[in-house]
């Protein structure tokens, strides 16, 4: 697995927002592409935002896919169904109008099945198209984020805090939020990273684990977090009598969406302190979490 190294400054009790942004699925009907420009004007006016990108980043299906139906694009994407590059060209240039403007915010970009299927049929990797005009850091289906975190004014060699994130698009797993949460905190056992972050599942569910690092001199308390990352893409769509209406392809599989579905991605909080230790010589977090869902 690929390492994305980040570098980045801080002040003590500064705030960074991390935005797990994935399942965008550029190019389909049921798409809520307005609050995904929406969350990405947020981040832009944000200083301490950031994004990784988590995968699928377009439905990338064209009449050619087993999952099409009729009805089931925005205009733009019929009108570039039959152009030279077709629908795969259509989402890089839709996905880049949209990531342009932040894109030095974005720590690591990474692809989902939908692009996997497009390098399989047509052997072109979307993603890394993308994020090589970003000029982002491409991780493929999954890695590995290393942040060092560089103290304001401060003259020491190297970082005075790291932060590790496990990221991969993922796969599906249990229809529950307790099912989703339970896979993630066993893979919270298979590396140290500090957050676990999966995609895939269109679920937007998020997790504090609170824990302990042990040395031969000290103990420290680790919060950890891993979370799923939502979704902008409905999975249904919604139409009045008598308008033409079509099935979308998680509709015809039955997939359980819930009454009112929540769009967008979990925002982790990292608030950035010192590590301070209690009278049991026990060392408190330099990092604090906050999920926002």
């Amino acid at each position: 697995m690929r390492v994305a190294r980040i570098k980045e400054q801080f002040k003590t009790g500064d705030t960074y927002r991390v935005w797990a942004i994935g399942d965008t699925h550029l190019g389909a009907v049921d798409t809520d592409e307005d609050l995904l420009v929406q969350h990405v004007e947020e981040i832009k006016n944000d200083p301490n935002a950031r994004i990784i990108f988590m995968g699928d980043v377009g439905d990338l299906i064209d009449w050619r896919d087993k999952r099409f139906h009729a009805g089931m694009w925005p205009e733009r994407y019929v009108d570039a169904m039959h152009a030279e590059g077709g629908i795969p060209s259509e989402t890089v240039a839709h996905a880049l109008e949209i990531f342009q403007p932040v894109r030095k915010k974005i720590w690591a970009w990474l692809s989902g099945n939908h692009e996997r299927t497009i390098r399989s049929k047509f052997d072109r990797e979307i993603g890394s198209e993308i994020a090589g005009q970003l000029g982002v850091e491409y991780l493929g289906y999954g890695g590995f984020v290393r942040v060092e975190w560089n103290r304001k004014g401060s003259g020491a060699i190297g970082a005075d805090l790291i932060s590790v994130f496990d990221v991969q698009h993922g796969w599906q797993g249990g229809r529950t939020s307790g099912a989703k949460i339970n896979q993630l905190e066993k893979m919270l056992g298979e590396s140290d990273a500090d957050i676990v972050l999966r995609g895939h599942s269109h679920d937007r569910v998020a997790h504090i684990f609170p824990s302990l690092r042990i040395s031969p001199t000290k103990v420290r308390e680790w919060e950890r977090v891993c979370a799923h990352t939502g979704s902008y893409k409905l999975g249904r769509v919604d139409t009045n009598q008598n308008e033409e209406s079509h099935d979308t392809w998680e509709a015809t599989k039955g997939f359980r969406r819930k009454t009112e579905s929540t769009m967008g991605p979990p925002i982790i909080e990292m608030t950035l302190g010192q590590h301070k230790t209690d009278s049991r010589r026990t060392q408190k977090s330099a990092i604090k979490y906050r999920v926002i869902l």
